[in-house]
């Protein structure tokens, strides 16, 4: 009987949570260094993040451009020419003066922990260097070292501690304690794949110790490779071999979003079809048909604008001595649960609340970073909710409904053969629009738990999607990639 009523219990009552807030990917930019050798018809191109095409960013500067990355607050940095160049506001609009500047401006990266911007520049061991300017454009500190010949591609672990350097020419990764600003070897490619020549790199934020890296088409193997392990100890595996493929034949820039996506930017080099091309990181397969059109000349790296969207949970029943996660206690009272929803860059647009049963572990394990809403006996999200349409309100899977029957008042009932004694509860707006401000508010009244034995803790998690009807009407624009956890109990 538990098993059933286990289930049943936590599939037909929402859950309440602690709170989460954290800036997804949404929309992304192509960097294109065009067809021209000197870079003249290069394009920046946003796209909605399942690579319908927005609009064509303004030209800026000069000669080729390399890469590009977003800052959590909006602002997008892209390395042309010698400079480094910023864009800002809505739409994204260039400054009139270079942010940075160097020789051969290779790539820029953003620290999400302070906004601290990393600027790579030079293409040999006499140019070579890193700039470190801190949110307000001042120089922090300029990193150079004999190890660093060729800095093509940056990226900085999810604490935000290490900068880690794409070293083209010297076949390596190359790890920068940022405090400290000292350089050492993360791992050697080249040593395990002769002349491996690192030219894209990404690391997901959910896993440490974990990176994918691009080996340049024209200096060796044609592979991807994965990265485990902590500096100094990392092993090289093989992740895909793109020189088999008949299309993704020469990819550049690599970026990996919060749903387990790898995206790569695959220039038109070797007969190969340019344009972006996402793979799943788990299984190593290619996810969706490559992004190909005629405005794609030759995409050397993506970026991704990221956006804040976040929710906070509070039960009437306060928080558990035992989990610490706020609760919903055994009895036969009726507990609230208000969800406070936060998603100011879509005001007056349509959310939808989600919930599953979750494992102790990924509501348990602080180690995690974020916990991934991985589903625990019933399954929570498809690879990625936000290229999904839309659920229907009439949507049901095992008793779970994904996004409850909608309008006011849609009722959560435990079925009384199961839970005798039980009360119905009841959901206000589980799926809505949010305000002027971006803001909504669901409350859930869970049914009453006479029934639970004694000693019994399950786990729920919520999650959280907006859509965005100006530029996605029919599928979810954005939506939290972790969640937040309630124990339901009975000590």
């Amino acid at each position: 009987m538990f098993p059933r009523l286990f289930c049943s219990m936590i599939c037909l009552s929402a859950c309440l949570l602690a709170s989460s807030q954290t800036f997804e990917e949404t929309e992304f930019v192509v960097v294109d260094r065009g067809v021209q050798m000197n870079g003249s018809d290069g394009e920046l191109r946003l796209y909605t993040h399942s690579g319908g095409f927005l609009s064509t960013l303004p030209s800026v500067g000069s000669n080729q451009y390399r890469g590009g990355a977003f800052a959590d607050t909006g602002e997008l940095f892209v390395a042309r020419g010698n400079d480094i160049w910023r864009f800002v506001g809505n739409p994204l609009l260039p400054d009139v003066a270079p942010f940075a500047t160097g020789t051969k401006a290779q790539d820029v990266v953003v620290n999400s922990a302070d906004g601290h911007v990393f600027c790579a520049f030079g293409n040999n061991t006499a140019s070579a260097t890193i700039l470190e300017y801190d949110d307000t454009g001042t120089l922090v500190q300029t990193i150079t070292d004999p190890l660093l010949v060729h800095p093509r591609s940056l990226a900085i672990d999810y604490a935000g501690n290490t900068l880690f350097i794409a070293n083209q020419s010297g076949g390596n990764i190359l790890a920068v304690d940022i405090a400290a600003g000292t350089v050492q070897q993360h791992v050697d490619i080249a040593a395990s794949i002769a002349n491996f020549g690192p030219i894209g790199i990404t690391l997901p934020r959910d896993t440490d110790d974990l990176m994918y890296v691009v080996g340049d088409y024209g200096s060796g193997p044609t592979e991807v490779v994965e990265i485990v392990g902590p500096t100094g100890s990392a092993t090289v595996n093989t992740f895909l071999n793109f020189g088999s493929l008949p299309d993704l034949k020469a990819p550049a820039g690599a970026i990996s979003d919060n749903y387990g996506n790898l995206f790569f930017a695959g220039r038109s080099k070797n007969m190969g079809v340019p344009g972006i091309y996402v793979y799943n990181r788990a299984t190593g397969q290619r996810t969706t048909l490559p992004y190909v059109g005629t405005e794609h000349l030759n995409p050397i790296d993506i970026t991704f604008r990221k956006t804040m969207i976040g929710f906070t949970l509070t039960s009437s029943d306060g928080v558990s001595a035992t989990t610490g996660l706020p609760h919903i206690l055994w009895g036969i009272h009726n507990t609230q649960i208000t969800i406070d929803i936060q998603a100011p860059d879509y005001p007056l647009m349509p959310f939808a609340i989600l919930y599953s049963l979750m494992t102790d572990t990924v509501c348990l394990d602080a180690a995690l970073d974020p916990p991934r809403p991985l589903g625990g006996g019933i399954p929570f999200q498809v690879p990625d909710t936000r290229i999904a349409p839309l659920l229907p309100d009439a949507f049901f899977f095992q008793s779970l409904a994904l996004i409850q029957a909608g309008g006011n008042g849609a009722p959560v009932v435990l079925d009384p053969t199961i839970c005798p004694g039980s009360n119905a509860g009841f959901f206000l707006r589980p799926q809505g629009a949010t305000d002027a401000s971006g803001n909504a508010q669901a409350i859930l009244t869970m049914p009453s738990l006479p029934c639970l034995p004694p000693n019994f803790v399950a786990y729920m998690a919520f999650s959280l999607s907006v859509v965005d009807m100006q530029t996605q009407p029919t599928l979810v624009g954005a939506a939290t990639s972790h969640v937040v956890c309630v124990a339901i109990e009975r000590p």
